[in-house]
C-alpha cells in the first residue's frame, strides 16, 4: 500500500558534531605564508607553535649539517615534523580531530613551516654537494638556450614559443619548500601542455581559415613521455636555473608528510624533470651548432608584455575560470612578470655600471633599447 509522507530538508544539522568541516581546512596551502596563516588560525595550536620554533631554532644554532650525512638531517627534521603534527593532532576538537583529510593538510603545512624556517641551512649543504652538477647542468644551459628545439629532439609540431614555462622554472630557485618548488615543476608542465595545444590550435584554425574545411588527413598529435622529455630540455635551457640538480634532490629527499610526491601528476612531473636533467648531463651535444634563425633564444620584454595582455583574455576564458589552480597560477605567473619589469625598467635608468648587472640576470635586455617605462600591472 502506497502511504503519505514528508521530507523535511534542513539548512545543516541541529547538533555542532554533524556539521561539515569547512572547504578551506581541506584546501592544501602551498605557499609559506599560507602555511603559516592557517597553522597561526587555530586557537590551540599557539603553545605547539611556540614549541616548534624553539626545536627550529635549537636545530639552526647547534645541529650541523655535513653534505655526506644529509640523510640525518632529513630523519631529525621529519620526527620533528610528525611530533609537532601528533601534538597538534590532539588539540583540535572533534569532530575534526578525526578528519583525514584535515590530517594531511596539517601535516603537509608542518612540513612546509619547518622546511621554510631550516631552508638557508639546509639548502647551502645540498648546493655544496651538488655543485658539480649544478654547474654542469647551467653549462649546457648556456649551450642549448641558443639552439632550435628541432636539433635536440623536438618534434616539429610541438615547436612553438613556451615563456609562460619558462618564466614559471625560471622562479624555481626562489622558492623554499619543497612542496613550493614541487607544485612549480607542475606548473611548468602544465604550461608547456597549455602554450603547445594553443599552438596546435592556431594551426588548426590556419588550415580551415585557408582551406574553408578541415582535410581528413589532418591530425593532433599527443605529448607522450618520449616527447616531453626533450621540451623540458628547452624550457630548462632558457630559465637557466642555477641549482636545479641541487633543487630536484631537495624535492625528492624533503617531502614525506605530503602526499603530493606520491600523486600521479606531480609524481610524473618530477620523475620527468630529473630524466630531463640526466639526459642533458649525460648527452654530448658538442655537435650543435649555434643558430642565428631560432626566434626562441630568450625571453625578451616583448613576450614578457604579450603574456601579460591575456590577462584579461584568460579571466573570461570558461576553461580556466572553471579550474581554480590554473587561474591561481596565471595570477601568479603575471605578478611575477610584472615585478621583473618594474625591476628592469628601475634598474635600467641607472648608470652604464648597473647595466652590465642588468645583462647578467637578464641577458635577453642586452639589445633591447626601451623608450618608455613599465609600471606593475594592475
Amino acid at each position: 500500500d502506497y502511504q503519505q509522507y514528508k521530507i523535511l530538508i534542513l539548512e545543516q544539522p541541529f547538533h555542532s558534531k554533524f556539521k561539515q568541516i569547512e572547504k578551506k581546512l581541506h584546501t592544501h596551502k602551498i605557499s609559506v605564508r599560507e602555511c603559516t596563516e592557517f597553522l597561526q588560525s587555530f586557537p590551540e595550536f599557539k603553545g605547539s607553535l611556540e614549541n616548534l620554533d624553539r626545536n627550529i631554532e635549537y636545530f639552526c644554532s647547534h645541529y650541523m649539517v655535513l653534505a655526506d650525512y644529509l640523510n640525518d638531517a632529513v630523519s631529525r627534521l621529519r620526527a620533528l615534523s610528525i611530533d609537532t603534527l601528533k601534538d597538534m593532532q590532539k588539540k583540535i576538537k572533534p569532530p575534526a580531530n578525526n578528519d583525514l583529510k584535515l590530517r594531511e593538510v596539517l601535516a603537509g603545512t608542518i612540513e612546509s613551516y619547518v622546511m621554510n624556517a631550516v631552508y638557508r641551512k639546509v639548502f647551502v649543504v645540498i648546493r655544496q654537494r651538488f655543485s658539480k652538477e649544478d654547474h654542469l647542468l647551467l653549462a649546457k644551459c648556456h649551450k642549448l638556450s641558443q639552439v632550435r628545439p628541432e636539433e635536440i629532439g623536438v618534434r616539429k609540431e610541438f615547436s612553438c614559443p613556451l615563456p609562460t614555462a619558462v618564466v614559471e622554472l625560471a622562479n624555481l630557485g626562489s622558492l623554499t619548500t619543497p612542496r613550493e618548488k614541487l607544485t612549480c615543476l607542475k606548473w611548468t608542465v602544465d604550461n608547456v601542455t597549455e602554450c603547445i595545444a594553443a599552438s596546435l590550435q592556431e594551426k588548426r584554425q590556419a588550415q580551415i581559415s585557408l582551406d574553408g574545411f578541415l582535410s581528413d588527413d589532418f591530425y593532433e598529435p599527443c605529448i607522450t613521455t618520449d616527447d616531453l622529455i626533450p621540451i623540458l630540455v628547452t624550457v630548462i635551457a632558457r630559465a637557466k636555473c642555477c641549482h636545479l640538480h641541487s633543487d630536484l634532490f631537495y624535492i625528492e629527499n624533503f617531502v614525506w608528510e605530503s602526499t603530493d610526491r606520491d600523486r600521479d601528476d606531480f609524481g610524473y612531473c618530477l620523475v620527468s624533470f630529473k630524466a630531463a636533467a640526466q639526459y642533458m648531463m649525460e648527452t654530448d651535444f658538442s655537435y650543435l651548432k649555434e643558430s642565428s634563425l631560432s626566434t626562441d633564444r630568450e625571453i625578451s620584454i616583448e613576450e614578457l608584455m604579450a603574456v601579460t595582455s591575456i590577462k584579461d583574455e584568460v579571466r573570461s576564458s570558461p576553461r580556466l575560470t572553471t579550474t581554480s589552480d590554473a587561474h591561481t597560477r596565471l595570477e601568479r605567473q603575471l605578478s611575477r612578470i610584472s615585478d621583473i619589469l618594474e625591476q628592469t625598467s628601475q634598474e635600467m635608468g641607472q648608470q652604464n655600471g648597473s647595466r652590465r648587472q642588468i645583462q647578467s640576470i637578464f641577458p635577453a635586455l642586452q639589445d633591447d633599447i626601451l623608450d618608455q617605462q613599465f609600471g606593475k600591472q594592475k
